[in-house]
């Protein structure tokens, strides 16, 4: 029999192995091409090219504002607009701070170099194509620290970057990414990260050493994989609302102790098959390490059949261990295991068909159907609907809500991306971009959609859409 038992130390030995051979080849692989790591487009093709714009300086008050105020703001930057969004990236000099100050500039008359820009102006140059903004320049500091503060803030809320400090002290740089962001290995912040701390240590071969960027890279994937083995993630309420009944993890609580179990009889017993299942708990996790916002339920359900049949033999455990305990005991036993998995089930259907719909409205796109129906009402008396895309892709709601023809849809160009943020997908009268600042047709009268905290303090609110708790989720209003 002695033989014929797995020796678990050559199990061991083969994961190690695994492991260390998997580390070496990331090292290579991020030896093999510098560009990989160090560049912002870091998931281009060696092959493809990347178009850079770089303008002079953006003036957004005295006359220019003006002019912006008067005849909106495509009348003043609308002929360069295809020039500066067909090109991936495009930097301009941000020539003064978006803040909410008094004017003190109305006319090139006025001697006064004293700037402050339009806060809802931000979104506008945006959607012009605009990507990168640079704040090291003598008028950023115009209204002080504050104004400073208040530029990245609306910098911030738009899907623009900002580098550069009028001092030098500190974020002086940036990294756009051109790719998405899915994975620790293109995520810009572990690499500025690591030049932050290299800067910091004054460089030198320890900082090189100690901050190198393949160890942050690969620290992050461990940081992800170990982040799987959290019994919080499984049995209390770590994992992402939208995957769980509330109150809830992935399995029961009362799972464990069976588990526990499972996982002790399976080592005792030392067969080749029992191998299999903690393989399978260890290697589960491998491919999404590398990823974000972990640990992630759907990307490790890979887990389950094990963690089930672990699971399984704890229950086969402790029935064989009470079916030789006395008749009192063991139905006292039963009679217990069996009071609590039917109470925790009862709690799952209860937390599932009562609360979920409730505290995972938001998670579930509640709100959509209602709001084309409203927008249906009313839109009639306007010339656009502009529907903000925070709605997460509001067009596919649209289009299935109305019940708009395929054909003419796509007669009429389609989708033209499927990105969340993508700002020029229509059809019809409906348009689904930002609506902050939305000036483009001044002359036209729009109904506009979009969450309670973009809607400006000077529109005129028409409806609201609610989620089940009572917290509105939607405004209908117009400029």
């Amino acid at each position: 029999m002695k033989g014929k038992q797995l020796n678990y130390s050559k199990i061991i030995g083969i994961i190690v192995a695994i492991i260390i051979i998997a580390g070496l080849f990331l090292y290579a692989s991020t030896l093999s091409s510098e560009f990989r790591f160090t560049s912002p487009f870091s998931l281009l093709g060696q092959n493809e090219k990347v178009s850079i714009l770089i303008v002079g300086d953006i003036m957004l008050d005295r006359n220019v504002r003006n002019i912006i105020n008067k005849n909106g703001f495509d009348s003043f930057f609308g002929g360069v607009k295809n020039l500066i969004s067909d090109v991936d990236i495009a930097v301009a000099n941000l020539e003064g701070p978006f803040t909410i100050n008094r004017l003190l500039t109305s006319s090139l008359k006025n001697k006064t170099l004293t700037f402050t820009f339009d806060p809802s102006l931000a979104p506008q140059l945006a959607e012009l194509g605009f990507d990168v903004l640079g704040l090291a320049n003598n008028h950023t500091l115009n209204f002080g620290k504050d104004g400073l503060a208040s530029t990245r803030k609306y910098i911030k809320e738009t899907d623009m970057l900002y580098y550069g400090e009028p001092n030098n002290k500190d974020e002086t740089s940036t990294i756009r990414n051109l790719a998405g962001l899915i994975s620790s290995l293109n995520n810009p912040d572990i690499l500025k990260q690591s030049v932050r701390w290299i800067s910091d240590d004054r460089g030198g071969l320890l900082a090189n050493i100690f901050h190198n960027r393949r160890i942050e890279y690969v620290r992050e994937i461990v940081k992800g994989y170990l982040a799987h083995f959290d019994p919080a993630f499984f049995f209390l309420d770590r994992a992402q609302s939208k995957y769980r009944a509330p109150g809830m993890g992935l399995l029961y609580l009362w799972e464990l102790p069976f588990m526990i179990v499972g996982l002790y009889d399976l080592a005792r017993r030392g067969k080749r098959w029992s191998a299999v299942l903690f393989l399978w708990v260890i290697l589960a996790p491998v491919a999404a390490s590398p990823t974000l916002w972990l640990p992630h339920p759907v990307r490790t359900i890979v887990f389950l059949p094990a963690l089930q049949v672990i699971t399984a033999f704890g229950v086969t455990c402790a029935i064989g261990w009470l079916l030789r305990r006395r008749l009192r005991v063991r139905y006292t036993g039963f009679g217990l295991i069996g009071m609590v998995i039917f109470t925790s089930f009862l709690y799952y259907f209860h937390q599932y068909y009562i609360h979920i719909p409730i505290d995972g409205a938001s998670d579930w796109q509640y709100g959509r159907q209602q709001v084309v129906e409203e927008v249906k009402k009313r839109e009639s008396a306007y010339d656009r609907v502009v529907v903000s895309t925070t709605l997460d892709q509001p067009q596919i709601f649209f289009l299935y809500y109305l019940k708009y023809d395929p054909a003419r849809y796509l007669s009429e160009g389609g989708t033209i991306s499927g990105k969340f943020d993508t700002q020029e997908n229509h059809f019809a009268k409906y348009y689904f971009r930002s609506v902050a600042g939305d000036t483009s047709y001044v002359n036209q009268k729009t109904l506009y959609v979009s969450t309670p905290a973009e809607m400006p303090t000077q529109a005129t609110q028409l409806a609201d859409i609610q989620y089940p708790d009572g917290t509105i989720a939607f405004v209908l209003y117009e400029k």
